[in-house]
């Protein structure tokens, strides 16, 4: 669903997924709410600041395009990323 997103965004922005069963405690620290996924978030590796996506919307191509174009566009606050 989002792979002409991470197409376009190659070589600027990582797009990854992880197993929630197993890797769920990490939620916290990039600023999501735990137990609640599906889940996207933008994690500066430099910064590490995050922009977590609104996770009572749902994920649309549409939706997770505007938000990343938002992003790059400085439209959107990131978040200090918390430490696990």
């Amino acid at each position: 669903m989002l792979k002409h997103i991470a197409e376009k965004y190659r070589g600027t922005l990582n797009f990854a997924t992880i197993d929630a069963k197993k890797f769920g405690f990490f939620a916290s620290a990039l600023n999501l709410i735990p137990g609640q996924f599906p889940a996207f978030v933008i994690e500066d590796l430099q910064t590490g600041r995050t922009a977590p996506f609104d996770q009572n919307k749902e994920i649309t191509a549409c939706a997770i395009e505007t938000f990343v174009e938002d992003y790059f566009g400085e439209r959107l606050e990131s978040q200090k990323r918390h430490e696990v």
